[in-house]
């Protein structure tokens, strides 16, 4: 299988990343880096590719700036040219959404061979993938990584932004052939409160860690998270 993973948004990019750098350089980009590498030691994956947006900020280091970059014989990251070079922070990318799912749609049709499947990572990503699954028969799943409707419960007023984006997030959940949770209350409960949730449609897979053997020394995490526990 040839498998695709979409992410637009933070400064996605082979290890060491920067996390933090930008609010948007989070968890979801080491979920993708590991998902993906595990799938490329797979016999039956041929290719596990990571597409992201191509962007030129010097301040966020250059390799943002290279349309390719390679982590291993079956492992790349491939960044598309929507033709806006700038960095997006997440609430600006959807003005540049049609451009890169346009340029994403061209790239993919001139291949000799199209992806099996694309996993499409939180909202906007999966509407890209809605509109490549239109163009080019390709199925998409979908996993949200952070849903909008836990986040209105806590907000102090009303939001205009958080009520689009859980739009977004029943749409992507309506269309994807598959909707992957992290966890038994994402799974049974966050995702099961969206109009189109089905459960059936719904797949809870535990994301794994990586493991050191002898001579670690875990007091100083230990101490970190000591005050926070009873």
């Amino acid at each position: 299988m040839h498998i695709v993973s979409v992410a637009l948004g933070g400064c996605l990019k082979g290890e060491p990343v920067r996390y933090g750098v930008t609010e948007d350089t989070g968890g979801h980009i080491t979920y993708i880096l590991g998902e993906m590498e595990a799938l490329a030691r797979r016999d039956d994956v041929e290719m596990a590719e990571i597409v992201t947006r191509r962007f030129d900020d010097p301040r966020l280091g250059t390799a943002h700036a290279q349309p390719e970059e390679w982590l291993g014989a079956k492992l790349v990251i491939r960044r598309i040219d929507s033709g806006d070079r700038r960095y997006l922070a997440k609430e600006a990318l959807s003005a540049d959404r049609d451009a890169f799912a346009e340029a994403l749609i061209a790239e993919l049709a001139q291949r000799e061979r199209l992806p099996d499947l694309i996993h499409a990572h939180f909202a906007d990503a999966a509407d890209v993938a809605r509109r490549v699954e239109d163009a080019l028969g390709i199925p998409f799943v979908y996993t949200a990584h952070s849903l909008g409707m836990d986040k209105r419960r806590a907000l102090a007023r009303p939001s205009a932004a958080i009520d689009t984006r859980i739009e977004e997030e029943d749409r992507a959940i309506a269309h994807a052939r598959a909707v992957i949770g992290s966890s038994r209350d994402e799974c049974e409960r966050q995702l099961t409160a969206y109009p189109s949730a089905r459960i059936g449609k719904i797949h809870r897979l535990v994301p794994g860690v990586a493991r050191r053997s002898g001579g670690c020394d875990d007091n100083p995490a230990r101490e970190l998270v000591a005050p926070f526990l009873r």
